[in-house]
Formats: C-alpha cells, sequence, structure tokens
C-alpha cells in the first residue's frame, strides 16, 4: 500500500542526526517523513553521557574525530560547530553548562533533549513521525521518487536521509540492518567494527585483578608499532581493561584485529614517575620494612592485587621477605610497573559499545552528504564512516551532519 502523499524527503533514522536533519528540512512548505523502527523517536539519546547527554565539547579539534576524509569532517563540523549546537538547544529554551570541556543539559538529564525535540517536532505541521516503520527496502525510480518500503507500506519522497546509526547498541535501534540495503543500492561500505569499548585481553589473570581503577598512560601497538597513546583512569575488568584511554583507543585495536593483525596495549601504570625513580622507591620500601613480605611493601605504590600479580609474572613469591629481594628483581619490577604489556584477544561486542567505527565510505559522498551515485540520498550520523572519542564528539558530528543535510533538502527547489 502506497502513502498518498509524496514527501520532500524521507529521514530513516530519528535519531540524534535524523531529529536535527529533519528540523532543519522543514522549511517553508517541505514536508518531511521521520521514520523510525523503535516504538518512539531519539530513543538512543536517552544512553548518552550515562543519562546525561554530554552533547558537544569546546575542544572540536580534529584529533577527537576518526575515519573517514579529515577535510571533508572539519568542514562539516565548522559548519555547524559546538558555539551553534548551544545556541540551537539555547533558542529552544534548554540551559546548558559546561564541566571540564564537556557541554550538558543544565538539568544533567539526557531526557532534556529528547524532550526539546519532541516539542519541536511535534509543533511541525510539515512533519510526520512513522515509529514501528522497519525498513525493508528503498528504491529509486525513474520519475525520482525514492519509495521506501516495509513490505506492507510504502513511503515516497524526493529525497532520502539515511541517519539510521551504525551497529552500536542494537537494543536502542542500531542493528545494522540498513546497510545490506544500501549494498544493494551500490553504496560503498567500510567495514565495521567496535568503536568506543572495552578490550578483551588474552591473559587469563584478569578475573583476579578486577575492579582497579588508576592513572595510566596507555600505548596501542598493532604488530609492534604504535599507532596511538592515550591516558586517564584505566579501569581493569574480569576479562580485560576498560575506562576513557581505553575507550578512545579502542576503534583502533578493533580494526587491526579484524585485519588479523598482532595487538596488544602497553601500560604505564606511573606516567608522572620514570622507572629509576619508581626503582628508589621500590629501593627505600625495603630499606624500611626488611621484614615484610613483597605483596605488602610494594602494595604501597599498587593496588595489593597489582602487587602480587607483577609478582607471579616475574616469578617471585609474593610473600618472599623484603630483605631477600635483589637489586636486579626490583628492576625487573620497576620496568614491568612502567610497560605492562597486555595482549588483546578481541574488542566488546557491538552490544556493549557507544559507537561504530566504519560504515557509508565519505568517498562516495558529495561536500553536502549526498550520494555522488545516488541523487536524492543523503547521509548523517553514525551511518557515515565518521566517530569521535568520548567527550561529547559522536553527537556532535551527528549534530553537524545532520544540520548539514537538513538545510540541503530545504535549499532543494527553491
Amino acid at each position: 500500500m502506497t502513502m498518498g502523499k509524496i514527501f520532500d524527503a524521507a529521514i530513516i533514522g530519528a535519531g540524534a542526526a535524523g531529529m536535527m536533519a529533519a528540523v532543519n528540512a522543514d522549511s517553508g512548505n517541505k514536508s518531511i517523513a521521520l521514520i523510525d523502527h523503535n516504538d518512539r523517536i531519539g530513543k538512543k539519546i536517552l544512553s548518552t553521557g550515562n543519562g546525561r547527554c554530554n552533547l558537544s565539547n569546546t575542544d572540536m579539534d580534529i584529533r577527537h574525530f576518526h575515519g573517514g576524509n579529515k577535510d571533508r569532517i572539519e568542514r562539516v563540523i565548522r559548519n555547524f560547530d559546538h558555539k551553534d549546537t548551544v545556541d540551537f538547544f539555547n533558542d529552544l529554551g534548554v540551559i546548558t553548562m559546561e564541566k571540564g570541556g564537556y557541554t550538558y543539559p543544565n538539568t544533567c538529564e539526557a531526557k532534556t533533549i529528547l524532550n526539546a525535540f519532541f516539542m519541536e517536532i511535534k509543533k511541525r505541521k510539515n512533519i510526520d513521525v512513522f515509529t514501528g516503520y522497519k525498513v525493508k527496502k528503498i528504491s529509486d525510480h525513474e520519475n525520482k521518487l525514492w519509495e521506501i518500503s516495509d513490505n506492507k507500506k510504502e513511503v515516497l519522497a524526493k529525497s532520502v536521509v539515511i541517519s539510521s546509526g551504525g551497529m552500536a547498541a542494537k537494543k536502542l535501534g542500531s542493528d545494522g540492518s540498513i546497510f545490506p540495503i544500501l549494498k544493494e543500492l551500490g553504496i560503498n561500505i567500510i567495514p565495521m567494527v567496535p568503536a568506543l569499548g572495552g578490550l578483551v585481553a588474552e591473559e587469563d589473570y584478569f578475573k583476579k585483578i578486577a575492579g582497579i581503577r588508576t592513572d595510566a598512560k596507555i600505548s596501542l601497538e598493532i604488530d609492534g608499532k604504535t599507532v596511538k597513546k592515550e591516558q586517564g583512569n584505566l579501569q581493569v575488568t574480569k576479562e580485560g581493561i576498560s575506562g576513557i584511554p581505553v575507550f578512545n583507543i579502542s576503534r583502533y585495536a578493533a580494526r587491526g584485529l579484524n585485519e588479523k593483525k598482532k595487538v596488544r596495549v602497553i601500560t604505564d601504570l606511573f606516567p608522572k614517575y620514570d622507572k629509576e625513580e619508581i626503582k628508589s622507591n621500590l629501593q627505600k620500601i625495603r630499606m624500611n620494612f626488611l621484614d615484610e613480605e613483597i605483596q605488602n611493601g610494594f602494595s604501597l605504590i599498587l593496588d595489593k592485587k597489582l602487587a602480587i600479580l607483577f609478582c607471579r609474572i616475574l616469578g617471585i613469591r609474593p610473600s618472599l621477605k623484603l630483605k631477600d629481594m635483589d637489586d636486579e628483581n626490583i628492576d625487573k619490577y620497576s620496568r614491568l610497573v612502567k610497560n605492562w604489556s597486555i595482549r588483546i584477544k578481541s574488542p566488546w561486542e557491538f552490544d556493549r559499545v557507544q559507537a561504530t567505527a566504519g560504515g557509508v565510505d565519505m568517498g562516495c559522498l558529495t561536500d553536502e552528504l549526498e550520494s555522488i551515485c545516488k541523487k536524492g540520498l543523503f547521509f548523517a550520523g553514525e551511518a557515515v564512516d565518521v566517530d569521535g572519542d568520548c567527550g561529547g564528539y559522536n553527537l556532535q558530528w551527528a549534530w553537524s551532519s545532520g544540520y548539514l543535510v537538513g538545510k540541503s533538502i530545504a535549499k532543494r527547489g527553491i
């Protein structure tokens, strides 16, 4: 069954990018169909920033964005940047706040942003919302109309925006079901891997040390080459490592593993001190507490679970008295503390991560994020091969790309 109305644009995916595209495409007499397979729009927004919605960041340096064409990504971001984002939400009536460069709604609740969009879309008479609509086929016709079908009914539109996300957080709607349909249309898809998630280690000792949190500097090595460094709060899980620094390297680790390369993370647990300073401190502990066990003495600088683990890695009995530990073993211990090597087996699965690396190839798109080979087919948000670091960068890409695509559609036919 085909709906009688022909829309100026059909937007598939009513998340951050899709809603931003909708309110900016609705200009004058433009009619918009906003389609989502969830039972309500904007569902994924509720999980952003751990429910607080870290909607942007004051530091918009391009180094925080990955994938695609960096020059084009930067142009999209500059076209609608952090200030524009804040102004947009302020104009809707949302008060925002900054914390360490991170931008949040003043309520620190993601539902504030979703409610603002919901009310704005509701008042727009030219935006029709279709929820529970699971797209099965997208066809382009010679008469320059697009047909979006769920195998029961069809939506006809002059343009289509794909803003249905990547493959992260399937429960919230990003299940990747759109990509086979896009491939049928001839759209090139960069292989997708999990991003912004933890890493699973090869070593079997992590269950014994799970729960540790410590400041650390980590270096990602792929086939022996250092490709990325990060520093921050490292979290040890029962299966490996997590925390913001790990999240920020995970896309590269996942890509390396996907290419069957050897991946490991070198962890420096004392980034502010060199090895000799650590060695000197351990010698001081030995001198002060000769009759104490190593596992107790070295817990003055390390969590005791780590102090014991490092002894075992080096083949030293944790219950050995400090007076019986020679300088050679202290030197080895100091080196390990500064260069703890963790072999990576896999990234977290898509269901557990926050973003997707990969997606629609930016090389196949114009500066307006329109397909070069399929005129009238646009892309925004995580569906495109662009992903950002932790800190509001993925949402900023959603706002910026959604704004650009929306304005491009609004200008059509004027």
